[in-house]
């Protein structure tokens, strides 16, 4: 400093006043034109000026500029006044750290670093009543240096990156920080798309990058200039014109995906429009529905689709199927067998529609039919003569003719028949024929179970003709024998197959009717074993019927019934199986089973024998039952599963719920009822059950519920009293008389219990006579 006085600023008199002392390093300011002071906020050590507070450089509207130099030559910070800019240049401004960090090869001029998501997050905002948005840009420019016009002369070369948005991550390196942040994950790249060398033009395109397990990075999408969309590393622009819209590209199989977590509802569709059609419906439209697995496909904005493709596989049309466009030429549908082709076609060149083998139209022809004259070929060309001509040998040497006429003129003395069927059959050389027929007809093989089928036949005649003058026939065999190896039905329709070779059912009138010319007719019924001279037969003779038996000799032994309606029996009367039955409504009178011994030379019965030759579990038995309103039954028979006694039971088989069981064995009875319900002896004055000892009538007198026992004969009191407790029942026949019935199981119990009280008073007696005696 030089020599002399140095005043402060602010001060005006060398007379300084110093007001505070202040502390070292303080920087004096004046108070007022005499006075200076140590400001304690604003200290200077001689190398760093400490400022606590606010600072202020110029005045509003009056700037200064402030330039800030950092420890490496030409490194600082300006504040341009007149710019009103901030200047850092060749160095860097970090946020959150002390220093830049080298990511993905490069120490960017601009780093937020933190270690959470809000000191990591950079964010613009805008506040304006207005559409506008703030904005991120990115430039690029071919100028050598910051500031300087690109010439309009240029040659700008596709591919030139225009700005990137770089996603990297630590791979886990640990040597240096350098090689662990220099590898990315994915980038998006804004470049140019075309070369171009005019002002104004700036064709650009958006691409994706994607990292795979390794470092190699590969373009993922792009979106170029024409706003069309390449997806797996390609250019839509090298694919056709009319489909590069979006292009899907895989080095191997390759597809697009529409998902849906609905599966009830959820669909996937693409849909078709234009410019012309702005409705919701769509003009065109591939739909699949997740409910029921199936592809629909329409078009002119219709919602009922043209063909639908179901969840197996099915091709459903629901329009009509047009192939060809009305030019000459072939049209045909191929089917690729496994060993053999089929095609169905027009063959042009002879205006015919075929089906046959092989691919090619016209050259094995199954099926023809004439575009001229409708007619049918089989095997061949169509025939002039008739509508349906069949020409072929069919497999194993067999061959067949068929004629078709739908409407026939015949002259005066012809035959007609809509469908005539007749030819000449040869045979071969060697070998069995199995069978040789003008008409031969195999059962239908019907398949499904969705419908209800009422009735289903090979060959069905619906009616017979009603114009004959004198007979009509649904069925007319004219000669030779008539021959079924099936069963067969004759009359009404009934369900089912029958049960027998010919069965005859007519709901309204007789069943079937046999004639004969002379006195005698007969129906003669025989198996392989039967006599052929003289077979079991039905013989009528006049009004009267028989049913004869064969044997070696002539008929002997069956049943005559006269026209009065007497029945003889010519032998026993059998039945080895199922039961013999005797139905008819009788009102008035009863329905008998008359058996009459008329003997009277001899001692000779009359007796109803019932065998059973079964095992234990087989009983011979008559069963009584009533059917009106409700139905009652009582059994009485052998019950074989009871050591075989006889056994009457309330129901309808013995054994299970039998009420009374008889047995026999070395000259000894049983009798076995069953015990139904507990019997339960009660007094009526004490309340004491059977099993106690009755008390409330003193000791020695007997109480009055016993009576019976002491007067054990069958007086009316005795009676009464029994019924009372349930072991005897009096009741009232039709003609006035009483009738006594005895309950077996309750006078059983009712002797155990009155037993028990003898016993008990005899106890007592023994007990008082002796203390008598003592």
């Amino acid at each position: 400093m030089p020599s002399g006085t140095f005043l402060p600023p602010g001060i005006t008199t060398s007379n300084v006043k110093i007001s505070t002392g202040g502390d070292d390093n303080q920087v004096l300011t004046a108070v007022d034109g005499e006075t200076a002071q140590g400001e304690p906020n604003l200290t200077f050590d001689g190398s760093t000026l400490t400022v606590i507070g606010a600072v202020n450089v110029g005045v509003d509207d009056t700037g200064h500029d402030v330039k800030f130099f950092g420890a490496t030559a030409g490194s600082y910070m300006l504040w341009d006044q007149s710019e009103d800019n901030l200047i850092i240049p060749a160095s860097g401004v970090v946020v959150g750290d002390t220093a830049q960090r080298t990511i993905v090869n490069q120490a960017s001029e601009f780093q937020i670093l933190g270690t959470t998501g809000a000191d990591s997050t950079l964010t613009i905002g805008r506040w304006s009543a207005s559409t506008g948005g703030p904005s991120l840009h990115f430039f690029k420019s071919r100028a050598g240096s910051i500031g300087t016009l690109h010439a309009d002369s240029r040659v700008d070369t596709a591919g030139d990156t225009l700005g990137n948005i770089t996603f990297a991550l630590d791979d886990g390196s640990t040597d240096t920080e350098a090689n662990a942040y220099n590898h990315y994950a994915a980038r998006i790249s804004g470049q140019l798309d075309a070369a171009t060398s005019g002002v104004n033009a700036a064709p650009g395109r958006l691409v994706f990058y994607t990292t795979d397990t390794g470092v190699s990075e590969s373009e993922a999408m792009r979106i170029d200039s024409s706003n069309k969309v390449g997806i797996g590393g390609v250019d839509p622009a090298s694919y056709h014109a009319n489909g590069d819209d979006l292009v899907v590209y895989s080095t191997g199989e390759t597809g697009i995906t529409l998902a849906t977590n609905d599966t009830s509802s959820g669909r996937g569709a693409i849909y078709f429009n234009d410019t012309a059609h702005t409705s919701n419906m769509p003009q065109g439209h591939i739909v699949y529905t997740h409910s029921n697995d199936y592809m629909y496909f329409g078009t002119n904005s219709n919602p009922s689709s043209s063909f639908v493709l179901d969840n197996a596989q099915n091709v459903i049309f629901q329009k009509d199927i047009t192939i060809g466009t009305g030019t000459t030429a072939d049209r045909k549908i191929l089917f690729d067998g496994n060993a053999q082709d089929f095609h169905i076609g027009v063959y042009d060149s002879a205006d015919d529609l075929v089906i046959g083998l092989g691919t090619a139209l016209g050259t094995t022809t199954a099926i023809s039919i004439d575009g001229t004259t409708g007619h049918i070929g089989l095997g061949a060309t169509d025939h002039d003569s008739v509508h349906v001509y069949l020409n072929g040998t069919a497999g194993s040497g067999s061959a067949a003719g068929l004629q078709i006429s739908d409407t026939l003129d015949p002259g005066g003395n012809a035959t007609a028949a809509n469908l005539w069927v007749a030819g000449t059959i040869g045979e071969h050389s060697s070998g069995t024929h199995p069978i040789f027929a003008s008409a031969y007809f195999a059962k239908p093989t019907i398949s499904g179970a969705a419908a209800t089928l009422t009735n289903a036949s090979t060959v069905y005649i619906k009616d017979a003709p009603s114009e004959g003058e004198t007979s009509n026939y649904a069925l007319w065999v004219a000669g030779g024998v008539s021959r079924f190896d099936g069963g067969a039905w004759i009359g009404d329709q009934a369900s089912g197959a029958p049960t027998t070779p010919l069965h005859v059912k007519d709901d309204a009138n007789g069943v079937a009717r046999f004639e004969s010319s002379d006195g005698t007719a007969s129906i003669q019924i025989m198996d392989n074993a039967s006599d052929t001279s003289y077979p079991p037969s039905v013989v009528t003779i006049g009004n009267q019927i028989q049913l004869l038996s064969g044997t070696s000799a002539g008929h002997a032994g069956g049943i005559t019934i006269d026209g009065d309606g007497t029945s003889t029996f010519d032998g026993d009367v059998h039945v080895d199986s199922g039961y013999l039955q005797a139905s008819v409504a009788n009102s008035g009178a009863a329905n008998k089973i008359h058996l009459n011994n008329t003997s009277t030379t001899a001692a000779s019965d009359a007796t109803v024998e019932i065998y059973v030759n079964g095992q234990n579990d087989a009983d011979p038995t008559i069963v009584w039952a009533t059917t009106y309103s409700t139905n009652v039954y009582w059994s009485a028979g052998i019950d074989q599963s009871n050591s075989k006694s006889f056994a009457i039971s309330n129901s309808y088989d013995i054994g299970g719920t039998d009420a009374l069981r008889i047995a026999s064995s070395d000259q000894e009875t049983t009798l076995t009822l069953a015990l139904g319900s507990v019997f339960d002896y009660v007094c009526e004055s004490c309340g004491r059950h059977e099993a106690e000892r009755f008390e409330c009538c003193g000791k020695v007198e007997w109480h009055d519920d016993v009576l019976a026992l002491r007067e054990m004969s069958l007086n009316r009191k005795g009676i009464e009293h029994m019924a009372k407790l349930g072991v005897m029942d009096i009741s009232t026949n039709n003609d006035g008389s009483e009738w006594l019935g005895l309950n077996m199981q309750k006078s059983t119990q009712y002797t155990w219990s009155a037993m028990y009280q003898l016993y008990e008073r005899i106890n007592v007696m023994e007990k008082e006579l002796q203390e008598l005696r003592s």
